[in-house]
């Protein structure tokens, strides 16, 4: 028996709360290693740095959750769109969507990218940073590294995450 024909033979006679829980806790592993990774990066720059450097992660936060909104959101439709072929039997068709999916997540990165390189200080004003206060300077140097490493690393970690998830 192939694997695709043991999965569904399995999806279709295993006990519904042990199949979620299988599939359920890598999910849960995965956001409980980020809420620490985000707890402890906080800890360290905000002993290292100061209050200030704590003051411009957390005007920063929503650009980076925008990246990973972005991961999830094409991730989430491609997987789906994979687990329908493969389960098809159309190998071809969900290699196919794995190819444009990446494609198209790193012309996203690359909007993003562009986007908020160019607009980043407006936008920090925007999220509510005053455009007098000194933090902006270190803000917007801080902001104008992390779309950088959201765009070509976080946003296709999310991608691939989303894939592994529909086997």
């Amino acid at each position: 028996m192939n694997s695709v024909q043991g999965n569904l033979e399995i999806l279709a006679t295993g006990k519904i709360g042990r199949l979620l829980w299988d599939y359920s806790l890598p999910a849960v592993v995965g956001m409980l290693v980020m809420s620490l990774y985000n707890v402890i990066d906080r800890i360290f720059i905000g002993q290292g740095v100061g209050p200030e450097a704590i003051a411009g992660l957390a005007i920063t936060f929503p650009v980076m959750n925008i990246s990973a909104a972005l991961g999830v959101l094409i991730g989430a439709g491609a997987s789906a769109r994979v687990s329908i072929m493969l389960g098809g039997g159309n190998r071809r068709g969900a290699e196919e969507v794995l190819g444009n999916s990446l494609v198209l997540i790193l012309i996203n990165a690359t909007v993003y990218l562009l986007f908020f390189g160019i607009f980043i200080d407006r936008i920090l004003i925007l999220f509510g940073l005053d455009a007098g206060y000194e933090d902006l300077v270190q803000t917007g140097k801080f902001d104008k590294v992390v779309p950088a490493g959201d765009a070509m690393f976080d946003v296709i970690d999310h991608l691939f995450a989303q894939f592994l998830v529909c086997e």
